[in-house]
């Protein structure tokens, strides 16, 4: 049985280390986020214009993009788009929405009612975080287990036993080494 939690533990661990770095990374492309969409919210705050924009595209992004969903628009008789990362609802090509957009930046916008991209850096952040805090979890319950249950890997080592040829024995102890050196000597 001890073997069985063992080989668990060494699945479980580099899984949870994985988890861990991974989390960290996606939680510094959250925060960059955030620091990004916070200027461009404060600027669609302070000069709000709305207009009715269209659902125009759709891209999945890549293994490290998040998809993009565009919407297009009119302003003073000009043609602009603006990229989301998330519209609410159900949706198709040519649904129409009401589009909040800064006045002075026409290129930044977001959906009427939202926070637009940083209402998504905000979930993000809390989605990595409870992997962080999972991931976490799982590793200092096997450190604590293996402490509490006496789990401690010794290094083994190939030593002649006299008259027993070679075999693998323990490595004593600090402190037990040099009782080991004397108990050889007789």
């Amino acid at each position: 049985m001890r073997k069985v939690g063992e080989s668990v533990v060494a699945f479980v661990v580099p899984m949870a280390v994985f988890a861990v770095i991974l989390s960290v990374i996606g939680l510094i492309s959250e925060v960059v986020g955030i620091a990004q969409q916070t200027p461009v919210q404060r600027g669609i705050d302070a000069h709000t214009v709305k207009v009715t924009g269209t659902y125009a595209g759709y891209d999945d992004g890549s293994k490290f993009h998040d998809p993009t969903y565009t919407l297009s628009y009119l302003y003073e008789d000009e043609p602009y788009s603006t990229p989301l990362r998330s519209l609410p609802g159900n949706h198709s090509f040519g649904d129409q929405f009401c589009v909040e957009i800064d006045a002075e930046q026409p290129t930044n916008g977001r959906v009427c009612g939202t926070l637009g991209g940083l209402a998504d850096a905000r979930s993000g952040l809390r989605t990595g975080l409870l992997f962080l805090g999972t991931a976490l979890l799982v590793l200092l319950v096997i450190w604590r287990l293996g402490h509490a249950r006496g789990f401690r890997r010794r290094r083994t080592t190939t030593t002649q036993v006299r008259g027993l040829g070679n075999r693998q024995r323990r490595k004593p102890a600090r402190g037990s080494r040099a009782r080991a050196r004397r108990a050889g000597r007789r």
